[in-house]
């Protein structure tokens, strides 16, 4: 008889996505909320099995008959056995098999982060779970459907639950609103069959949403049906509808803390709108990192780090083996490896409404020669389309999308990049810029900086001195 401990964790990660080819690559399982989960990761053994799930509901292409119903469904995307705890909370090693086929279970699922299920005589659903999982044993489907739970829920015929409801206000909302708007318009739509019974039908659509977000805490778990906005609001949301507001970000406020002069940064913004991609040289005070970034917010009129990929060159050259990593054919093609700029493509195709900002820190003659390829592939699409069509990686044809943009920050203090200038002026868009110490706008954010700095300073002063009167 099986008596193992048997782990299904799951494999996404809300803004992180699907974590499972990095975990089956890796050899590994994280718990990205070390901080809530964290004993329990402590507590796998060396030789637990363990499955990637994924959760979530169907209630059409299902392999049998769920008479119109919503099912639940735990998709198993690996398997394996645990070969190491960290002790950490977080990480534990995985000798991972991925499952060759899609395999789906339902009913009995577990939507959370982790969840620990034992062989238990006693319950022949963890028993069937176990078998299904780690022995491909088929599921049992009817006897699932004639357990008391089940089959009370798939004979009800055309019957509006509080949480379908619930839904349908929300979405009719655009995706938040206040409880007792919810339960008006329930009341209004006249499809709850329950309001007319039930005296307490108002509170328990107020419990419907409790009990399918996370302690009505907003945001806690990304798998959660529904978010509370705050204690004390009173409104809900749909988590699926929902989106996070970004602080808005100006033109006029990127000129206040960066020191460039406005025509500059007009053309900056111009050459790279035209031509998709700019090397800028700058000077080490004006702050390559800082600026590159600040600008792509400029550009978008909002903080929205979803939407930029900042690469330093430094430290992914520390490692040769980073480079190479990912198999490419030419190794000139860093650049274009799966995980890194394709995947930020993927993104950008998914969202085409938003332009999104590859930044490319700090290249200089030591490590230009490992991204030639890909400083031409980037920077000659507007002028070659045959070659952004046909472009062939791997096997792959890959062209980049219109709505990504590329900034190459370039140091003009580095001696290295006086010998290569001209060659890179015959073959690339660049931009060079000189710091505007003397503009109004960055002589008063440097001095409301400094006194913010010197207020920091003569407070743990003050901190020191207390100390020492107290010690003394």
């Amino acid at each position: 008889m099986d008596i193992g401990t048997n782990w299904f964790v799951t494999a996404y990660f809300g803004d992180d996505g699907d974590q499972t080819q990095r975990f089956i690559n890796e050899g590994i399982w994280e718990n990205i909320r070390c901080d809530k989960y964290g004993d329990l990761v402590n507590s796998i053994q060396i030789g637990d099995r363990i499955a990637l799930k994924s959760v979530h509901n169907k209630k059409v292409n299902l392999p049998f008959d769920s008479k119109g119903r919503l099912v639940s469904v735990m998709e198993i995307k690996a398997t394996g056995i645990v070969t190491k705890n960290h002790n950490n909370g977080k990480k534990i090693n995985v000798q991972w098999k991925k499952e060759t086929k899609m395999k789906e279970w339902y009913y009995f699922t577990f939507i959370r982060v982790i969840w620990k299920v034992k062989s238990n005589p006693e319950n022949w659903m963890c028993v069937a779970l176990i078998d299904f999982t780690f022995y491909d044993k088929p599921q049992d489907i009817c006897r699932f459907e004639n357990e008391i739970y089940w089959k009370k829920n798939l004979n009800k015929k055309n019957k509006v639950s509080y949480q379908d409801e619930i839904i349908a206000v929300l979405k009719l909302f655009g995706g938040e609103a206040h409880l007792t708007s919810i339960q008006e318009e329930i009341q209004n739509r006249k499809r709850l069959k329950e309001i007319q019974t039930d005296a307490d039908w108002q509170a328990r659509v107020r419990f419907t949403l409790q009990q399918l977000s996370s302690d009505s805490k907003s945001f806690a778990h990304e798998e959660d049906l529904f978010y509370c906005k705050s204690f004390n609001s009173g409104v809900w949301g749909l988590r699926e509808m929902a989106k996070e507001q970004n602080e808005v970000y100006s033109k006029e406020q990127f000129l206040s803390e960066i020191a460039i002069d406005p025509v500059k940064y007009d053309a900056i913004v111009a050459l790279l709108k035209e031509k998709k991609s700019l090397i800028i040289k700058s000077t080490s005070g004006i702050g390559n990192s800082l600026m590159a970034e600040c600008l792509a917010f400029s550009m978008m009129k909002e903080k929205d780090q979803k939407r930029i990929s900042i690469v330093q060159l430094d430290k992914y050259f520390l490692n040769r083996e980073v480079v190479f990593e990912y198999g490419s054919k030419n190794k000139g093609d860093f650049f274009l490896a799966e995980g890194l700029f394709m995947n930020f493509c993927k993104k950008a195709i998914e969202d085409s409404e938003n332009d999104y900002y590859f930044i490319i820190e700090e290249i200089n003659r030591e490590n230009l020669n490992k991204i030639l390829l890909d400083l031409i592939f980037f920077f000659k699409r507007d002028k070659h389309e045959n070659y952004q069509i046909t472009r062939n990686f791997n096997d792959k044809i890959f062209c980049i999308p219109d709505n990504v943009l590329v900034m190459v920050m370039m140091d003009t203090g580095g001696k290295s990049i006086t010998f290569i200038e001209t060659i890179l002026q015959r073959n690339f868009n660049i931009i060079k810029i000189e710091p505007a110490y003397d503009r109004d706008g960055f002589v008063n954010y440097n001095k409301k900086s400094g006194d913010q700095k010197n207020n920091k300073r003569n407070n743990q002063n003050n901190s020191y001195k207390q100390r020492f009167v107290q010690q003394a």
